[in-house]
């Protein structure tokens, strides 16, 4: 018996282990290519080539340092404004088209992005909230991002010297509100696993009850 309860709670280790690693993979999936537009980009810009096995260096730092990822759903960071920042020049703006590959099947989403990487005295990007994207909405707001992004966007063809544009965009607040739902999701994995695993072993010590009443000593 003892080995029997043994074996179980090891098949229930190994199964919470599972699915906590595969919804901590999950919450950390992002885009997967970007297409660029704007002033003096006479053929859209993408980066990462179709059929390309990984994203590459380029996406990875266009990734890290426009700071999609917390405009995507980030509630609690605090790079993410609410507004425009007052003190920046912003100069021409470009858009970077992002796709968002499903999680569970659905279908890939496309988020805008308004990217300014000559604004002075720093680039900032915006992204309205709202998007669907996954099974939930963009969170949306301005971010002040750093050097790399221009100097990536430099390196994959956008002109130094673009003409300025005017865009008008939606500066609406955005309000924190608690968690990542990537994380409450990724703790309903985990609590599902160690309830399938407390059943085992409540069924085993059942059945181990039961033949003990069988078989009197």
């Amino acid at each position: 018996m003892t080995r029997g309860l043994t074996k179980a709670s090891v098949c229930v280790t190994v199964a919470c282990a599972f699915i906590w690693f595969s919804a901590a993979g999950a919450a950390a999936k992002g885009p997967d290519q970007a297409v660029i537009t704007g002033p003096g980009v006479d053929q859209q810009i993408v980066v990462r080539a179709p059929g390309s096995p990984t994203i590459g260096e380029r996406m990875a730092t266009l990734i890290n340092a426009s700071g999609i990822m917390d405009q995507l759903w980030c509630r609690a960071c605090p790079e993410l404004l609410a507004r425009q920042p007052t003190s920046t020049d912003l100069g021409p703006m470009f858009t970077i088209r992002y796709r968002v590959p499903s999680l569970i099947g659905g279908p890939t989403r496309w988020v805008e992005q308004h990217v300014y990487p000559f604004a002075d005295p720093a680039p900032v990007t915006y992204v309205a909230p709202g998007q669907p994207f996954w099974h939930q909405e963009t969170l949306g707001g301005w971010y002040v991002a750093g050097p790399k992004m221009r100097q990536v966007l430099v390196d994959v063809g956008v002109p130094r010297q673009a003409s300025p544009s005017s865009p008008r965009v939606d500066t609406a607040s955005v309000t924190p509100i608690g968690v990542s739902i990537a994380l409450i999701a990724t703790g309903i994995a985990l609590a599902i696993a160690i309830i399938v695993g407390l059943a085992v072993l409540v069924r085993a010590w059942s059945s181990r009850t039961r033949s003990a009443h069988s078989h009197p000593a």
